[in-house]
């Protein structure tokens, strides 16, 4: 069996993962959890930890939450609040990478101050209400943990926060410049290429891939839409549906509903339409 190029590498095979050991002098084999956890160990003495913050009323999720991340190597609590709005003062005197956000809260409810923070800010929704799960991932949450959660539940969700930091971190600084233009180095077609910035039209998602539209054709990108939304310039591109990001120098007409691109209307999500309306009128 080939080694990984690092040794945090962690590969799928069958029901389980291999993981390789530091210090070990071959591969070994373990249950998912079992690898997942030993990865994430070493991780933790390379990378600084990932700082969590609690947002939760019901004392049962609270302590649940609070034994799942002390006996996960690589997070660590920052806070506990029972409400947003004592979740503000937080976010703002601590840095915080990943939220546990329960949803129905007295006050703001979960759902309307998510849209509020910043996007470098990762969310995990709680909630005892199934319901709430697509509007949950309509706002491009990390994960939506249905309560009560087990242990391996919880951890699934912390290897989908990894990977999109990862991805969102292969190279913030990735969006380079050549000859004064701009350009993004992404992963397609099994090698790295170069796309200028400039003749992108507009990016959509689909199920597991990205088509970035071009002046001279469609390029696919195994990369997922929130990772390849924090690399670009936001003064150049705007996020206007879940599935969508458009250059905003490429827009010819606009209204709440839909957005034009060349000759291709693009809808424009429900939560996206004020922010979508303000910035493409200053950029009209």
């Amino acid at each position: 069996m080939k080694k990984a190029r690092m040794a945090s590498d962690c590969a799928t095979y069958g029901g389980d993962f291999t993981c390789f050991i530091p210090g070990a002098t071959s591969w070994n084999l373990f249950p998912k959890r079992t690898a997942f956890l030993c990865c994430l160990k070493f991780v933790s003495m390379l990378h600084e930890p990932i700082q969590c913050l609690i947002v939760e009323d019901e004392e049962d999720a609270v302590t649940l939450l609070r034994r799942f991340i002390g006996q996960t190597p690589q997070l660590e609590l920052v806070d506990v609040c029972r409400d947003t709005g004592a979740a503000d003062p937080i976010l703002q005197a601590r840095r915080v990478d990943l939220v546990f956000l329960d949803i129905n809260l007295p006050g703001k409810s979960g759902i309307e101050w998510k849209r509020g923070l910043p996007e470098k800010i990762q969310v995990i929704f709680t909630t005892a209400d199934s319901s709430f799960g697509a509007e949950g991932f309509n706002l491009d949450a990390v994960d939506y943990l249905l309560k009560p959660f087990s242990y391996d539940r919880f951890l699934r969700s912390i290897e989908r926060f990894r990977r999109i930091s990862a991805s969102s971190n292969l190279d913030a600084s990735s969006t380079l410049k050549q000859e004064g233009r701009p350009f993004l180095m992404v992963r397609a077609e099994r090698m790295l290429q170069k796309i200028f910035l400039d003749e992108v039209l507009y990016i959509e998602a689909k199920r597991n891939h990205l088509l970035f539209y071009l002046d001279e054709g469609i390029l696919k990108v195994y990369q997922p839409i929130r990772a390849i939304e924090a690399r670009l310039p936001p003064s150049f591109f705007l996020r206007i549906h879940r599935s969508f990001i458009v250059a905003t120098g490429r827009v010819r007409a606009f209204s709440s509903a839909y957005v034009q691109v060349a000759n291709v209307r693009l809808p424009v999500g429900r939560s996206y339409q004020a922010s979508a309306q303000q910035i493409l009128s200053r950029h009209g």
